[in-house]
């Protein structure tokens, strides 16, 4: 939501085209001078110098999170991430290890 705020005052301050990103969490309004849109590479989290993916983005969010940076080692000695099965409501252990989340805008992505 802090990201959404600050490319909309960005907007109205005459920008014509914003990428923000607060903490990983990243929005896009308008576009850049010199194309039509802005390219957003998701990294892959095996190889970080590289990409499993580039979106062309107008106006939208976007988020990346993944099990290989944001992890922590529980008192019991077990690994814990915040990739979260939304059925069990634990660390997923599913084998996924990053996700990425696209939508109209932060405060629903």
């Amino acid at each position: 939501m802090a990201a959404d705020i600050v490319a909309e005052e960005l907007i109205e301050a005459g920008a014509t085209g914003v990428v923000v990103n607060v903490g990983g969490d990243l929005v896009v309004l308008g576009t850049p001078d010199d194309d039509k849109s802005w390219y957003m590479g998701i990294e892959d989290p095996r190889h970080p110098l590289e990409h499993v993916a580039v979106l062309r983005m107008q106006c939208g969010a976007m988020a990346s999170s993944g099990m290989t940076i944001r992890n922590w080692h529980r008192l019991d000695g077990t690994t814990a991430h915040h990739l979260i099965d939304p059925v069990s409501l634990r660390p997923a252990t599913s084998g996924l290890i990053n996700a990425t989340v696209h939508a109209a805008d932060e405060a629903y992505g």
